[in-house]
This record gives structure tokens, sequence and C-alpha cells, in this order.
């Protein structure tokens, strides 16, 4: 039998009637009240040790009527209800600009440490006067220019200064 005890940060494993709930130990290990063992038997105690402290861990959680990981099955479920629920109430414009925010963690990794980041506003701002594609492709020229996040530091900003460089647009819509 194994019992543990935390005291003062130092957790004690005690070890009762060994040979009766275990019988011979892995290579002989435990003969006798060695004083000394080699790496090899230490590695085998360690984990003959372990395995048995992860079953009685087992078995007393059995016991006491739990099942491993049940809970957050039932957790991760209602998660995904709750979220699936959000999503319905979810504006489209909101889901729009949830995605592009999923894209850009993805693509644009070095965009988004810009210290201003993209807001829904200016999403939908930057949406009034250039479609997805042209958004993408600016935002991936962003990200491939070296000096980046040392030059910009607003994703909004910076999104309209390039657009207008490429599209022969006025940024501030005049």
């Amino acid at each position: 039998m194994i019992t543990m005890e935390n005291t003062q940060g130092v957790s004690v494993i005690t070890l009762t009637n060994f040979e009766k709930y275990n019988g011979d130990t892995p290579n002989g290990a435990l003969g006798g009240t060695p004083k000394y063992l080699n790496s090899n038997d230490l590695q085998a105690l360690t984990a003959h040790l372990t395995a048995q402290v992860t079953a009685q861990v087992m078995e007393n959680l059995q016991k006491e009527g739990h099942t491993y990981g049940t809970n957050n099955k039932k957790e991760e479920e209602n998660i995904k209800e709750t979220s699936s629920i959000e999503d319905a109430k979810k504006d489209p414009n909101q889901k729009r600009f949830d995605n592009l925010t999923e894209w850009m963690k993805e693509n644009t990794p070095n965009v988004l440490k810009l210290s201003s980041p993209l807001t829904e506003k200016q999403y939908l701002k930057i949406k009034e006067r250039y479609n997805s594609d042209q958004l993408k492709k600016i935002l991936l020229a962003m990200e491939n220019y070296k000096e980046l996040n040392k030059r910009y530091r607003s994703v909004y900003l910076t999104f309209l200064r390039w657009a207008e460089k490429e599209y022969n647009t006025n940024r501030y819509g005049t």
C-alpha cells in the first residue's frame, strides 16, 4: 500500500506491506533493504512505483463513483452547444470579422503583432471599399515586409496606406 503526504512543500511517499502487495520487485531491486541502487534498478523501481500510484488513484476514483474523463466530455459538449448558440446569434459582419481574425492567426502572425490591431469597426470600413481578395492580398504583402513591426503600429492605417498605393485609391474615401 502506498500513502502520500504533502507537508510544507515536501511530498512523502510511504510504502507499507510492499512485499504483500507486489511480491517480487523488478530485477530484485528491493531484496532486503538495500542501501544503494544502481541507476537501472532505480529507474525500474520508479516506473513500478509510478504505475502502482496511478493504479491506486484510478481505483480510488472508481470507488468514489468517478469515471475518468466523463466530466471533461460533458463540459466540452456544453461548450460546443454554447458556442454554436452564440454563433447563431452573431451578426454576419461579426462572423466575417471572426473568420478574418482566424485567417490572420494562421497566415499573418506578424501583422497581428502590431501594437494597434484591426477592430471590427475598422474592418467594416475596409469592407466598404475593398473585397476579401484585395484585403487578404494586402495583409499578406504586409506580412512579408521584413520591417513591418519596426515601421508600423496600426493594422488599419497601414492597410489603408498600402491599399492606396496598390489600388490608387484615397485612404480617407474622398
